[in-house]
């Protein structure tokens, strides 16, 4: 996955994908969540994900 600095990334179920578990409640269109990125020796990155309507990017 390759992932550009100050590029959006849209998500899909057919492309590369995060899974992310832990959340409380179900995520909807609109939500945003903060997630941090670790690239190993590289360090880490938060990044702000924002849940769009499906085919949005």
């Amino acid at each position: 996955m390759e992932i550009t600095p100050g590029q959006p990334y849209a998500m899909a179920p057919w492309r590369p994908h995060i899974w992310v578990v832990g959340l409380k409640e179900p995520l909807e269109e609109g939500d945003s969540l903060e997630l941090t990125l670790d690239f190993g020796g590289a360090g880490q990155k938060t990044v702000e994900v924002e849940i769009e309507e499906d085919g949005s990017h």
